[in-house]
């Protein structure tokens, strides 16, 4: 996998880290309710960009996926190791 396709997973990452979307605090206590479903997704990314399965395309646009579960516009689940995603 070229260098370029890691950089862009651990930049994506690190946004998510800030966003309020994602991961926030309140009465000292960490809320982040869609961030395990966002980390299987990116480790499955990961993996199929590993074994040149995926494009950078394609990760673009799964990473564009994940910016609409955030914002609430769609529902994201595994079903039988597939990834589905529902408009809201």
């Amino acid at each position: 996998m070229g260098d370029y396709r890691l950089t862009a997973i651990k930049e994506f990452l690190k946004a998510l880290l800030s966003d309020p979307r994602c991961m926030h605090v309140e009465d000292n206590v960490v809320h982040c309710n869609k961030l395990f479903v966002i980390n299987s997704v990116m480790k499955w990314i990961y993996n199929n960009l590993l074994s040149e399965d995926m494009t950078i395309d394609s990760m673009r646009n799964y990473l564009l996926v994940i910016n609409d579960y955030l914002d609430d516009k769609i529902e994201l689940s595994w079903e039988e190791g597939e990834l589905i995603y529902k408009t809201k």
